[in-house]
């Protein structure tokens, strides 16, 4: 090591000391105060402690928050804060112009999630955090339930926000099309009429006819079908009626009410995030291509289809293939318990029968 090291440890050590407590200064009487991590953020911990005021804390982790409670500060969770007045924390790297990283440790997300419901935010740093370029190292990523009502409030508000700035642009454009295309409007209410009354046109009345050809096809069968391939319809249902009768639709109603059952049990069983993003994401593809067949499809061949139905199936089946595995673990675990409760009992029992013993020996002497 060289003879400069042990000066600049010193040299830090005192400016994030002076850093904390310049950051201390800041808070007021009656404030709600957002605690940030690190080495820098735990000196001004220590000294809003000193200060002695009468605050409310919002801590990033648990180790600010054990620091804080040692000195007699007050720790609320976040969701029950409101809106932060003052959130002071440290930075990973400091680049050019001020522009910094935070994050770069175990607790990212909540220091993330305290510092959007933050009025006023202070980074506080020692002059060994400044850096030429940023991204010495690679960030993390953490998915936590922490703050997950402050969050979902965040996204209701811009979703509103979206909302209100889209509907007030269609009525802009309504405005300007009729004032200066009128022929746009006709020509959409034209497609609007159209579509309302297309029983009358030549290509529904084919697309009915087939249908009812389909439907006369099973009954003829007596419910069985007429196989595969072997009938021209226009929609799924009638088709699939046509093609594999009651029997067969049964069968695929009956997978399908299984395989929705199996969905909720994985999603209830709380399996690895991924896997149930993968399940979630299936589910509403499938349901799509089965609305859309449903409406106007005759059947379905799509690769895509029957290749996100396997993904599902086979999503849902790792998870429950977990749950029995943790099941079968807990279970024994319980037997070896019982076993050696089991074992145990001779030994007491032993032990119990000496005891009276003795006493009946000392009491025989006496």
């Amino acid at each position: 090591m060289s003879a400069t090291a042990p000066a600049a440890a010193s040299r830090a050590a005192r400016e994030k000391v002076a850093a904390g407590e310049a950051a201390a200064a800041l808070v007021e009487n009656g404030m709600t105060v957002g605690l940030g991590t690190g080495s820098t953020a735990k000196e001004f911990v220590a000294a809003l402690g000193r200060r002695a005021l009468n605050i409310r804390c919002v801590a990033t982790s648990m180790a600010t928050a054990a620091q804080a409670e040692s000195l007699g500060l007050a720790i609320i969770p976040l969701d029950a804060a409101g809106r932060i007045d003052l959130t002071v924390d440290g930075a990973d790297e400091i680049g050019p112009g001020l522009a910094l990283i935070k994050g770069g440790g175990g607790a990212l997300l909540r220091e993330k999630l305290v510092w959007e419901a933050s009025a006023r935010c202070v980074v506080i740093a020692d002059s060994g955090k400044r850096v030429a370029r940023l991204g010495a190292y690679p960030l993390p990523v953490e998915v936590t339930p922490f703050g997950y009502e402050t969050t979902g409030r965040r996204i209701m508000a811009a979703v509103a926000k979206i909302a209100v700035l889209l509907v007030a642009l269609g009525g802009v454009a309504a405005v300007g099309i009729s004032a200066f295309a009128p022929e746009i409007i006709a020509n959409i209410t034209e497609v609007y009429t159209g579509t309302l009354n297309k029983q009358e046109s030549s290509s529904y009345q084919d697309r009915t006819s087939a249908d009812i050809d389909s439907l006369e096809a099973t009954l003829g069968t007596y419910g069985l079908g007429t196989g595969w391939g072997s009938n021209r319809s226009s929609s799924l249902i009638p088709g699939l009626l046509a093609s594999v009768g009651v029997p067969g639709m049964a069968g695929l109603i009956w997978f399908g009410v299984g395989l929705t059952r199996a969905v909720k049990r994985a999603r209830r069983a709380g399996g690895p995030p991924d896997q149930v993003m993968v399940i979630d994401g299936c589910c509403g593809a499938v349901v799509g291509f089965l609305t859309a067949a449903v409406i106007s499809g005759p059947t379905i061949s799509s690769v895509a289809f029957f290749f996100l139905l396997a993904v599902l199936i086979g999503s849902v089946a790792r998870i429950e293939a977990g749950v029995a595995a943790r099941r079968s673990s807990v279970g024994r675990m319980h037997a070896s318990a019982r076993a050696s409760q089991a074992a145990a009992r001779p030994t007491i029992n032993a032990q119990h029968a000496r005891d009276t013993l003795i006493a009946a020996a000392g009491s025989t002497r006496r």
